[in-house]
């Protein structure tokens, strides 16, 4: 660890005649502009899409179609259950205000479509959790060099709460989706320079 840590920083040291040359994030509006080159940083940019479908396999793997019994998602499940069969926000009779409404929604509908499995539920927040992964990419390009989103991409789906996250019936993970698609979605219309863009 302390070779790699004096080998980052006499590459940082070497390019500082190139750092100076670097704008404020402010002013940053392409990834082509201004980008730091560091020598190794080349190295994360080659195979992006290769790089990201390695993530996406590293959290399917982990799908074994095992609902994890845990007091927060048995509570979703309950509530779901209690919605399915037409009696409402309850959890075990008792009328519940502790969760919001639109996560048991979406599991009512599968509970609904598909019976009490919980398969396709966990399928579909695995789904998002790729689904996020690739969002997260393309979000972090539109206003950040290559290498940095190479490496918020490593980051975020090697993390281990990510990818236990990634096979919960919890609400992280479709949270972690809407966040990010919604920041994606406000970057994308930022730089839409026609109506049909911004559509």
């Amino acid at each position: 660890v302390d070779r790699v840590a004096i080998h980052l920083m006499t590459t940082l040291l070497r390019a500082d005649s190139s750092a100076s040359t670097i704008s404020p994030m402010s002013q940053v509006t392409t990834p082509a502009e201004n980008q730091l080159h560091l020598g190794w940083t080349s190295g994360l940019n080659r195979r992006r899409y290769k790089r990201l479908l390695a993530l996406i396999i590293i959290v399917c793997i982990g799908f074994n179609g095992l609902w994890r019994v845990r007091l927060d998602s048995s509570l979703y499940r309950g509530v779901a259950r209690s919605l399915a069969n037409g009696e409402g926000l309850r959890f075990s009779g008792d009328v519940n205000s502790h969760v919001y409404p639109g996560f048991p929604l979406i599991l009512a509908g599968f509970e609904r479509v598909f019976g009490d499995s919980p398969i396709p539920a966990l399928l579909f927040i695995t789904l998002l959790a790729c689904l996020s992964l690739v969002m997260i990419d393309e979000l972090i390009r539109l206003r950040y060099p290559d290498w940095v989103a190479s490496l918020v991409l490593l980051g975020t789906g090697l993390n281990y709460l990510f990818i236990r996250q990634s096979h919960e019936l919890m609400t992280d993970i479709p949270f972690l989706a809407g966040s990010v698609a919604s920041l994606l979605g406000w970057e994308w219309m930022r730089q839409a320079t026609s109506r049909r863009q911004r559509m």
